[in-house]
């Protein structure tokens, strides 16, 4: 599988045997929902940053405008 070929075997959705996405599919769920559902939060003035960590996989988001970007 791609994943597995481009992040040398780290990411391998047969690294027990059998098909076993999981750790794929968790990452993708943490970015659309980073994405869909807290970076347009940003556009209330009293929220600078956002995040969220699922299991591990991290997604963060700040304004523009902010002193952290």
């Amino acid at each position: 599988m791609a994943a597995a070929h481009y992040t040398q075997g780290d990411f391998d959705p047969f690294f027990n045997g059998a098909f076993d996405p999981t750790g794929y599919v968790k990452g993708w769920a943490v970015e659309q929902i980073t994405t869909a559902f807290l970076t347009p939060l940003l556009a209330n003035p009293r929220v600078i940053a956002v995040s969220l960590n699922g299991g591990g996989d991290l997604q963060a988001a700040t304004r523009p405008d902010s002193a952290f970007t």
